[in-house]
């Protein structure tokens, strides 16, 4: 189960390796550059999703969150948001392991799981700039956990149903 996960996240990773540092990567910073100049001294948006892995690059990170807003019309901009917050995909699979299964569980593999979270993940970041006005990158991490986590169901106490 664990290798089939690897290989889903294994090959986004490779595919950004090639496609994060190509000609219409770089054509699509140089556009963002437009309006937000400091994005220049990135030569691609690979270099910047680096730059915000990192850490110590904090205005790396604001960049990226700055991009959501281009997100819904603009595939690269959409897709290196996804690149970005994918180590933090990666930690919700790994965190939610249990919820992988044959019994009652929602996934019958660590591949669905995967999928369901890349899937929900990829639709947020389309809306997210419209919804949060700051720090949408940890937003969009805890919205696609709001939507793995399951929801209790309903008590009910003599045939009426009561808000837990």
């Amino acid at each position: 189960m664990v290798a089939r996960m690897a290989n889903l996240l294994r090959e986004l990773s490779d595919a950004w390796a090639r496609e994060g540092d190509s000609p219409p990567a770089r054509a699509a910073l140089s556009g963002w550059a437009i309006a937000r100049p400091e994005v220049a001294r990135f030569p691609s948006p690979a270099h910047l999703v680096r730059a915000a892995h990192s850490r110590a690059d904090v205005a790396a990170q604001h960049l990226i969150d700055d991009l959501t807003e281009h997100a819904a019309v603009d595939p690269w901009a959409a897709r290196t948001v996804l690149q970005a917050v994918l180590p933090g995909l990666a930690r919700l699979t790994r965190d939610h392991i249990d919820m992988v299964g044959t019994g009652h569980e929602p996934f019958a593999d660590i591949g669905e799981l995967d999928q369901f979270l890349l899937c929900t993940a990829f639709e947020r970041i389309t809306v997210i700039a419209a919804e949060v006005p700051a720090f949408r990158l940890r937003s969009l991490l805890d919205s696609t956990w709001s939507r793995l986590a399951p929801t209790p169901p309903p008590i009910v106490a003599t045939g009426t149903t009561v808000c837990p």
